[in-house]
């Protein structure tokens, strides 16, 4: 089976190499176990590789997020410009701030806004492009949990069909038992981040 490296090598060793090809890998943890920051490297990670890469926010903080990567990691800023950004959080303020956006509260929109950047950027299976939802917790905040569990399905079989990896990002205690179960029954393996005063971790000490 092709991996897909994460960009973080003591995770890759965890991952026997990094995650399956064209998988949906759902990530749980609350704020400050580097969800966001693990959504990036992977993306940037596959920018490296000349892989398009795909991150879909709902945060409003994500341009500091991605100053302070750079800043930390030494990051090549013009590599990182490269990213494909969907802003699904401006709606709130009425304005549209990026080339491609979408209201989240309207999954048909996001929907139509995803398939646009595989249209306009000719995105094609070959490309083994990866993608980031930062966070999923907000479509489910902001639309009936099974319209936003259907949307997810759906999105899967879109990646699956252009090989398309992906990190769902979901914020741990947000969510009942059952939504958390449904999700996990949709995406193809989960990853648990835990963070104390020094370290962060899955299962084993990451960073």
């Amino acid at each position: 089976m092709k991996r897909v490296t994460t960009g973080i090598s003591g995770m890759n060793v965890l991952l026997m190499g990094g995650l399956p090809r064209a998988s949906m890998i759902l990530v749980i943890g609350r704020p400050g176990s580097g969800k966001s920051t693990l959504g990036i490297r992977f993306l940037y990670e596959g920018l490296t590789r000349k892989q398009p890469a795909i991150l879909i926010s709902t945060s409003p903080s994500i341009d500091m997020l991605l100053k302070e990567i750079i800043l930390t990691y030494n990051w090549n800023s013009k590599v990182l410009s490269k990213l494909i950004y969907m802003d699904c959080h401006s709606w709130m303020a009425g304005i549209t701030r990026e080339r491609y956006s979408a209201n989240l509260t309207k999954l048909r929109e996001v929907n139509i806004t995803f398939n646009s950047i595989i249209e306009n950027q000719s995105i094609t299976p070959q490309h083994d492009a990866r993608l980031v939802i930062d966070t999923f917790s907000d479509l489910l905040l902001y639309n009936p949990s099974n319209l936003a569990l259907e949307f997810l399905k759906d999105l899967k079989s879109r990646l699956f069909e252009y090989n398309i990896s992906s990190l769902i990002l979901v914020e741990e205690g947000a969510h009942d038992d059952r939504i958390v179960s449904s999700l996990e029954s949709i995406t193809d393996e989960t990853i648990r981040l835990k963070i104390d005063e020094v370290f962060r971790y899955t299962h084993e000490k990451l960073y």
